[in-house]
This record gives C-alpha cells, structure tokens and sequence, in this order.
C-alpha cells in the first residue's frame, strides 16, 4: 500500500515534485550502509590463507565471485540466453526464495 508523496520541495525558486517516499530513501539508505560493512568485513577478514593479500585485493577477489555470482542468478532468474525479449520491461516483485544473497544484490545494484 503506497501513500502519496510529500509535498513539493522548494529548490532555490522552483517546487519540485517529490519522486519517492521518505521510507523509500530510508531503505535504500540501509541497502547501501550494508554495501559498506560488508566491503569492511571482507577487507578486513583475518582468515587462515594460503596466498596473502592486501585488503584491496581481497575486495578485487570478492567483485570478481560476486559478478560470477550474479551472472548466475540473472541467467536462472531470466531462464536462459534469448529470454531478455520475453520478459521485456515487465518488473514484478521477487518472492522471498528469489531475492539473492548481499553480494549478488551488490552487482545488481550497480
């Protein structure tokens, strides 16, 4: 159930129309605050390793296994190469058994 958006901001002389809800804002601010501790979680991880890295490559690492990650996803979300066309521009809301993992989240989002 959506409610309707503030009213319009004054921006300098002009009113411009709200696009999105306060509660909008507010969740995507928290998707990207988890963006963050999990860059910070993995950079900082102090685990048994076999090869030493840097906390910059051990975030490179990671980026590179979640666009593997999310390629997978997408490819069993979409159905298979040539699927794009099927689906169109229709969105729909993902069931809770669809919604992937943070890190693919992350790719997604960029």
């Amino acid at each position: 159930h959506r409610r309707e958006p503030p009213q319009p901001l004054q921006v300098n002389n002009q009113y411009v129309k709200a696009q999105v809800m306060p509660s909008e804002l507010q969740a995507h601010l928290a998707l990207l605050g988890a963006f963050h501790r999990l860059r910070e979680e993995v950079r900082t991880f102090k685990g048994s390793s076999d090869v030493p890295m840097t906390p910059e490559e051990r975030w490179a690492v990671f980026l590179q296994r979640a666009v593997y990650c999310f390629e997978q996803w997408a490819v069993r979300m979409i159905g298979g190469e040539g699927q794009e066309e099927v689906l169109g521009d229709a969105s729909r809301v993902l069931t809770p058994n669809e919604v992937p993992p943070l890190d693919v989240m992350m790719v997604w989002h960029t």
